[in-house]
């Protein structure tokens, strides 16, 4: 109650807020407000995420009682839902085995970015993007714009960086590196894909629970 629902919930509201701010069908460039409320709603459900598989799997062994071959209990680390978590899934039905091994590669999604916007590099909605064929054309705007600053021709550096501008659209992607060249996921059906699948576990381990 107190941890897997409070986090379902807060997904939820999460999903609600993205949609809201950063429409699936939106292509002008959002205000910089806006993109940065976006991230802090997609980190918050991304935490969350991670912290719902930690909690069905602590519900599993506080519940199951299960605990390492001389009774004593399992180090905190060895909790989870993977395969890897050979002491769990050892003491749970094939059924939820079943599930829990379709969802493997979900697992180590949803542990790759919390573990990388919990340690390493935050998730990341570009601000806007530039085709290829445009590229060029933007870093030359770029760089004539900074010249005229560096000039005092503050008008003609404006007038430069609307032109730049107009280079420049929005796609509803996040990522975590450009440099790491990371894979750039679509935001919206991501979250719904998600959250969909956090109940399924949910619903699956509550009839886990009940049967035992």
């Amino acid at each position: 109650m107190h941890g897997f629902l409070r986090r379902a919930a807060m997904m939820w509201r999460c999903i609600e807020r993205t949609f809201e701010l950063i429409p699936p069908d939106l292509e002008e460039v959002p205000t910089a407000e806006t993109i940065a409320d976006g991230t802090c709603y997609l980190q918050t459900f991304y935490m969350n995420t991670f912290g719902s598989c930690d909690n069905l799997a602590w519900m599993l062994v506080l519940e199951k009682e299960i605990k390492r071959d001389d009774r004593s209990d399992l180090p905190r680390g060895h909790i989870g839902l993977q395969r890897k978590n050979k002491t769990v899934r050892n003491k749970v039905s094939p059924e939820l085995n079943e599930v829990l091994d379709g969802k493997e590669e979900w697992l180590k999604h949803v542990v790759d970015f919390r573990d990388s916007l919990a340690h390493r590099i935050p998730l990341y909605i570009p601000p806007y993007i530039v085709a290829d064929d445009d590229t060029e054309e933007y870093h030359r705007l770029e760089a004539a714009a900074w010249r005229a600053l560096r000039l005092g021709k503050l008008e003609e550096s404006k007038a430069l960086r609307v032109e730049q501008s107009k280079l420049t659209f929005f796609r509803p992607w996040f990522t975590h590196s450009f440099r790491e060249k990371s894979p750039h996921v679509v935001i919206h059906p991501q979250l719904l894909s998600d959250f969909g699948a956090i109940v399924e576990l949910g619903e699956t381990v509550m009839v886990e629970l009940e049967a035992a």
